[in-house]
């Protein structure tokens, strides 16, 4: 996943990264979390993947603290959402917490007929106190979170193709 990360505070820092899996901060619900570099307060970081999606049900979720979006370019449409508040999600290809919260988890649930290629893009912002952000992904529709069913999202899971998007001019807002 291309990792885009700029500072509110300092401004937009010329730097990309990469990095197999989104699981950042000092919050959230799965181990072994990467840390920011710097003061996290004041942040924004944007990631975006190309993948292949196989056919079936999928919950995709997104862990923040503070808020964030999740959106497929195009060959998803949410069917649920939980915890969303934005003027996406159901009928949308996007999910959306748009508040300051401690850390919470926001999901959407799809199916897809046939194997379908898309670009998946993710935003996460923190305003202040400690922070996190990850991204996972269960097989079949959920109403609720848990790390029985959710994996951290990377290349191979539930069969799911990551690639490093082409596109790395992503228009994330």
């Amino acid at each position: 996943m291309v990792l885009e990360p700029s500072r509110l505070t300092t401004g937009p820092m010329d730097s990309t990264s990469t990095t197999d899996v989104i699981n950042f901060g000092a919050r959230g619900s799965f181990d072994n979390n990467q840390s920011f570099s710097g003061d996290s307060t004041d942040v924004i970081l944007g990631a975006a993947v190309d993948v292949t999606i196989p056919t079936g049900t999928y919950t995709i979720a997104f862990g923040s603290d503070d808020g964030g979006f999740l959106r497929f370019s195009d060959g998803v449409t949410f069917s649920s959402t939980t915890n969303e508040n934005g003027h996406t999600g159901q009928g949308t290809n996007e999910i959306r917490y748009n508040r300051k919260r401690v850390f919470g988890t926001t999901l959407g649930v799809f199916t897809v007929s046939e194997n379908v290629s898309t670009t998946l893009e993710a935003l996460f912002y923190e305003r202040s106190g400690k922070e996190g952000w990850e991204i996972s992904l269960a097989q079949g529709s959920h109403t609720s979170f848990n790390t029985n069913d959710f994996q951290l999202l990377q290349d191979g899971v539930f069969g799911w193709d990551l690639t490093t998007v082409a596109d790395t001019d992503v228009a994330f807002l």
